[in-house]
């Protein structure tokens, strides 16, 4: 094969110029046109050298559904510096739902990007992603409002925002990602342009809501090309994305950019105004600079904002940005506005960009009222001056503490402890809160908001605060407390505060107490298991319950009248016993326990049995605690003591209530530790060497080691063998005969009750692929050396080769590791002449991840001997 690598290195050097560059920047939007069938209109905007030999007339689209249209340039637009803008169109109606990535490919990128390795041999490849649902709706892409070139200065700060505008109202984020070559992918060797020279004094960011990339700052001259992705987010779900391949050209030259000073950001209610003026100036006497101004304020259909531009002036610049907003304007993402710039200085003009986020928020809900009727509370308010809210959210918060609505933050912050209790239509001005139907607490304050929405499920700003009360004309269960532990013949002790704002002309005596009961911590079809007679009569004793298997949950009535004929006045809470639950453990028990109480149990006291009485021997807040230093196998018992309050004048304080008894014992269910694991690959054997040991610090005996096995990160895990323990706990294994060597494995140890360590598995990805392309073949048909193939090969699982001719058009292409190419143009079955050919070879192997791209293999190859024409 030496004897031709002359012949190539010479054909090399003649095929170099022949090579056309030319495509700097692009990116992919679309818009929907119809919905059944789903139809789209893509744009193709491509920015190009004008001089360039490789100008498309046309570009391949590939729709991402195993469909590709030829699309046809509709307009140029010639542009400064030998740049012109390419706009392509196409229409495609796709065949039902899915996720499709639309992609353009084209093999001429231009030369001497900094930033990318050998750009001139690196495919240009920009894509966008797009979901179609029938429970989406119409979806269009963001449109990108500033083009996707500019210049840049040595040594000054560099600002581009790619302004998306989604005219849907969808949330946008934009990242700075690698740029990509066919197929979508990374750039082998691309680099930020930071790292040109890299240092503290260069350094690039993007603003991941505003999508202001900062350059800080350039310090080597020449093209860089940098990829933005923009993604596209509804209902907290991503919809798509656009990936923008930009360029900047940094120049060397005595010009500073221009400076806009700084604008704050706003947020308006909707129905009012926004104006400010928007100022630039420029450092170096006499040049002229152009304000402008681009984004979502001036794209809407309804009562854009007004920004007269461009203006130009000498030295200082000024405009004003007007918008009189209105309700049609709410919605749940900001507008942006971008301001640009630009000084006229050589060819090269330098910019400034300043960014303004813009929220316009919905009305509230006005004179909100609160009235306590009986455990409930009703509500009631008027409209919002926008007439196009779809409901209301109701919020409330136990506690009267100040609240202010926040302007920027419309709906309710999490961290004010409101918290939802309802929603109505856009009807419906009332709302009673009677807590899911458990009613609400006497002795405590309550707060409420209403929250407007509006389309998209945005919310609106919230309502002003309204605080209130219960009247105390009802009873307040205090204690629902356990003195007796029995399956069948338990008791609990009752305990109720009167009520004291009973108006009792209104509703004269004489007075019932009805009291319920049943098992659980809710009321489940409760049963009555008791009567008391007297207003005054404040406690009872349930007697003969379960007090073992559950919780029992209690509700006293009030009842007015002479028997046969009362009314109905008004009930507690349901209030539950403390229901108190142990497990096991080695050398240890953890206790838990839980209740449903209308009041506040601030701590609890645990109560354990030493042979004669229950003492009290910790003091905890939570509703958990465990004891350690136990004896496995023998008993413990326990019992909880809950101190509550309800923090109100008049109801007893503190309020003692005790959970059952409970007895158990600790057990062994602790697993041994895990193995530490290591595994090293041997490439030339195809086999994977794991060593493990046991940590000395784990005094857990171990009788076996298990061992396992799964082909991805994911699992599922096999068991390969099980090695008990005969000597030392350090062990190996070798697994052998392996047809990759990318795996997961893990080692897990069992002790003698029969409690297995976790499993924490340690996986290997090695490259071993071996894969080399020769640089010559004879396809004469003389049966020697007739197809192009690569020398042997191992862990190869698939690849990606293409061929070219020398302008640049794609000859054959194949995944087969084995290539066989006959030397004839794939599709016709033409002979290829005689000549230099170049390659692409993407070479993948099998990983934890699935295909994963090992290296990218290009070159040239020597046709000697056409191959004979196909006969029929």
């Amino acid at each position: 094969m030496k004897r031709f690598l002359p012949i190539i290195f010479a054909l090399l050097a003649s095929a170099l110029p022949a090579m056309a560059t030319h495509n700097r920047a692009g990116e992919i939007t679309y818009r929907q046109i119809s919905k059944n069938p789903p139809t789209f209109e893509f744009t193709i905007l491509t920015y190009t050298k004008s001089s360039s030999q490789a100008d498309r007339k046309e570009l391949e689209l590939n729709y991402g559904d195993g469909k590709v249209d030829t699309v046809p340039r509709i307009k140029i637009v010639p542009l400064p510096d030998d740049m012109q803008r390419n706009e392509y169109v196409a229409r495609h109606t796709f065949n039902g739902g899915g996720v499709y990535i639309i992609s353009v490919t084209d093999p001429n990128r231009n030369a001497s990007i900094v930033n990318i390795p050998n750009s001139i041999d690196v495919v240009f490849y920009i894509e966008t992603m797009m979901t179609i649902s029938p429970f989406l709706g119409y979806n269009n892409s963001p449109v990108l409002l500033n083009p996707p070139v500019d210049n840049a200065a040595l040594n000054q700060i560099f600002i581009h925002n790619p302004n998306a505008w989604d005219v849907d109202g969808d949330s946008l984020a934009y990242h700075l990602i690698t740029c990509k070559q066919e197929g979508g992918l990374n750039i082998p060797g691309y680099t930020l342009p930071s790292q040109h020279p890299p240092g503290p004094a260069n350094q690039v960011s993007l603003d991941e809501i505003t999508g202001d990339f900062v350059w800080d700052s350039p310090k080597l001259k020449g093209e860089y090309n940098v990829a933005i992705l923009i993604e596209e987010w509804r209902k907290g779900v991503r919809i798509g994305y656009v990936l923008r391949d930009m360029q900047i050209d940094v120049y060397d030259q005595n010009n500073n950019a221009p400076d806009i000073q700084a604008i704050p950001d706003y947020c308006v209610m909707a129905g009012d105004s926004i104006r400010f003026k928007v100022t630039a100036t420029d450092p170096d006497i006499g040049q002229h600079v152009t304000l402008s101004g681009t984004g979502g304020p001036l794209e809407v259909s309804s009562d854009p904002a007004d920004f007269p531009q461009p203006f130009t002036g000498v030295g200082t610049v000024s405009s004003t940005f007007t918008w009189a907003t209105n309700c049609d304007h709410i919605r749940k993402e900001f507008y942006e506005m971008v301001f640009k710039a630009e000084d006229d200085f050589g060819k090269q003009h330098l910019v400034d960009m300043e960014s303004v986020l813009i929220r316009i928020i919905g009305p509230p809900a006005q004179n909100l009222t609160a009235v306590p009727f009986g455990n409930t509370m009703v509500l009631d308010w008027n409209p919002p001056r926008c007439g196009n809210a779809t409901g209301y959210k109701i919020y409330r918060r136990i506690g009267c503490a100040n609240f202010v609505p926040d302007t920027c933050k419309p709906g309710i912050d999490p961290s004010s402890g409101f918290v939802l209790i309802g929603s109505v239509d856009a009807s419906t001005f009332t709302f009673t809160d009677d807590n899911g139907g458990l009613g609400l607490s006497h002795g405590k304050t309550y707060s409420y908001v209403v929250v407007a929405m509006y389309p998209n499920e945005t919310n609106g700003l919230a309502s002003s605060q309204v605080c209130m009360q219960l009247k105390k004309d009802v009873p307040i269960i205090t204690h629902v407390d356990v003195r007796k532990t029995d399956p069948s013949n338990g008791e609990v002790y009752l305990q109720w505060s009167m009520p004291t704002e009973l108006d009792t002309i209104k509703f004269p005596g004489p007075y019932t107490y009805r009291i319920y009961g049943n098992s659980g911590f809710y009321e489940n079809n409760p049963a009555l298991i008791g009567i008391e007679n007297a207003l005054t009569d404040t406690f009872s004793v349930h007697l003969g319950v379960n007090t073992v298997d559950d919780a029992n949950t209690y509700r006293i009535d009030l009842y007015n009248g002479p028997s046969g004929s009362e009314t109905y006045l008004g009930s507690t809470q349901a209030a539950s016993s403390i229901f108190l639950t142990l497990d096991g453990s080695d050398n240890a028990l953890q206790l838990t326990w839980q209740e449903n109480v209308p009041w506040t149990n601030k701590k609890y006291v645990v109560h354990k049995w030493d042979g004669s009485q229950f003492v009290a021997i910790d003091t905890v807040t939570t509703q958990s605690y465990k004891q350690t230093g136990l004896t496995n196998g023998q008993d413990y018992c326990y019992k909880i003591e809950g101190i509550g309050t309800y923090g109100t004048v008049g109801i007893a304080d503190p309020l003692n209530n005790f959970s059952q008894e409970v007895c158990a014992a600790p057990i062994d269910t602790v697993p041994p530790c895990s193995p530490k694991l290591t595994v090293h690959s041997n490439c030339d054997n195809a086999e994977n060497l794991l060593n493990w040991s046991y940590p000395a610090k784990c005094d857990k005996e171990v009788i076996a080691y298990k061992i396992y096995y799964a082909t991805g990160e994911d699992g599922p895990f096999s068991l390969l063998d099980t090695y008990p323990v005969n000597g030392p706990v350090d062990s190996e294994y070798v697994h052998a005969n392996l047809p990759t060597m990318s795996g997961c494995y893990a080692v897990t140890a069992l002790d003698s009750s029969m409690n297995e360590s976790e499993m924490v598995p340690v996986c290997v990805d090695t490259s071993c692929t071996e894969y080399v392309l020769p640089n010559v073949f004879t396809p004469n048909g003389d049966t020697y050396n007739d197809q192009y193939r690569p020398f042997p090969y191992r862990f190869v699982d698939k690849v990606h080769m293409q061929v070219f001719n020398r302008w640049g058009t794609r000859i054959f292409e194949t995944s087969d590791p084995d290539i066989k190419w006959n030397g004839k143009i794939q599709g016709s079955g033409n002979p290829c002449s005689e000549g230099v050919y170049y390659y692409v070879c993407e070479v993948y192997r099998k990983s934890l991840q699935g295909p994963q791209l090992v290296t990218v293999l290009t070159g040239y190859i020597q046709l000697i001997g056409a191959p004979k024409p196909s006969t029929k």
